[in-house]
């Protein structure tokens, strides 16, 4: 996903299969994202934070699934609008119930540590997607 040409564009279709847990996380996508070292991202609705880790060239199609769980180390949401990265290479995902901030332990993707803010409860009516923008 990396050697994109806007002059001779190739559009392929990914979805998620249920026999292969390395395939998208979830259907309905809200946004991608390039970050500074060419990582592509995908922004699920109800599936988490997707990273890339397929070969195109190779026709592999793989994902590395970053979803909420029951510990404070997890996305705050599985239902993810955005994410962007600082110049600290420090990523910022806007989700439906909060802004959380995502590091790696050594930069190791394997190891990701989340530190999550401005928690949105039902009785709010901020929106994350917008807030996102605005602190950045």
């Amino acid at each position: 996903m990396t050697n994109f040409n806007p002059k001779q564009p190739i559009i392929k279709s990914i979805f998620h299969d249920d026999k292969n847990p390395k395939s998208l996380s979830f259907n309905n996508t809200r946004s991608t994202f390039i970050d500074h070292n060419n990582v592509v991202w995908v922004c699920t609705y109800g599936g988490g934070l997707n990273r890339f880790t397929g070969n195109l060239e190779k026709n592999e199609i793989t994902f590395q699934h970053y979803m909420h769980q029951d510990n404070a180390n997890s996305l705050s949401s599985d239902f993810v609008f955005n994410i962007t990265q600082d110049n600290n290479n420090t990523y910022w995902v806007a989700t439906e119930n909060g802004l959380n901030k995502l590091e790696f332990t050594n930069n190791d993707y394997n190891q990701p540590v989340f530190t999550n803010f401005l928690e949105m409860n039902q009785t709010k009516t901020v929106s994350t997607a917008m807030l996102f923008y605005q602190l950045l």
